[in-house]
This record gives C-alpha cells, structure tokens and sequence, in this order.
C-alpha cells in the first residue's frame, strides 16, 4: 500500500515529480532499490494490465495503458545503473519474478527496453520492421 501511495502522489498527479523519486531512489541500497522497482511494477500491472490474471487480447484499446507503464518504467530506470540492470535481468530470466506477470506487463517492459535500442546488446537486435538490419520472426 505504502509503495502506490508514494508513487501516484509523486507521478500521477498533475505533475510527475521525478526528482524526488530519483533522491528517494539513491538513498535505498540496491536491494532496496529492485525491492521498490518490482513493487511498482506489480503494482502498475495489477492496476492496469493484467488485472486477475486474465490473459489480455492484444487490440488498439490496450496500448494507451501499456505505453503509460512503459512511460513510468522508463523514468523509473532512466539514468539509474542499478535499476537499467535489473530491468534486463528482470526481462531475460523465465524462471523469476517476470514469470508471474502477464503479457502486457512484459509489453510494456520490452517497450522501455525498445527505447533504448543498442544500450542492451544481451537482448540482441530488437525487431524493427522498418529497419532492414534486424529481423523479425513471426511464431
């Protein structure tokens, strides 16, 4: 309860408050700081994308709420080592706290990855299908 309450007061608002959050952020220990990130990020997905569980279609009307967690996550982790890290790990691992979300919260995950296109050579080329030096597969 405590993590939403601190992140919607500083970021849903009508301002998002980014500086304090990233003070607040620097002050934690990297364990602290994955700790707070993963609380948000679950919180985020049970509010807004994977609510219950249910595997969610992939239509227009989902991606206004994808790009606006993909948009959190991307300031969460901008211009933070500790949490651009955990956020590959956090992507790459099967097995780990990734495995519980749902796909739209990996969506929005690999859109904050895609944003940054280069910065993360373990991932590979990301799929682009206007650029014909990556290639995309269909399964």
């Amino acid at each position: 309860m405590f993590v939403s309450e601190l992140y919607s007061s500083l970021l849903l608002g009508d301002k998002a408050l980014w500086t304090p959050l990233h003070q607040l952020l620097q002050t934690l220990s990297h364990y602290e700081q994955k700790a707070f990130f993963d609380a948000v990020l679950r919180d985020l997905s049970q509010k807004y994308l994977d609510a219950g569980g249910a595997v969610a279609s992939l239509n227009a009307e989902n991606q206004p709420m994808i790009r606006g967690v993909a948009a959190l996550v991307t300031g969460m982790t901008q211009n933070n080592s500790v949490l651009e890290e955990h956020l590959v790990q956090w992507i790459s691992n099967a097995t780990g706290e990734s495995a519980r979300f749902g796909l739209q919260t990996r969506r929005a995950v690999i859109a904050t990855l895609a944003q940054s296109q280069g910065k993360y050579s373990i991932l590979g080329p990301v799929c682009n299908p206007n650029n014909p030096k990556t290639s995309c597969s269909t399964y």
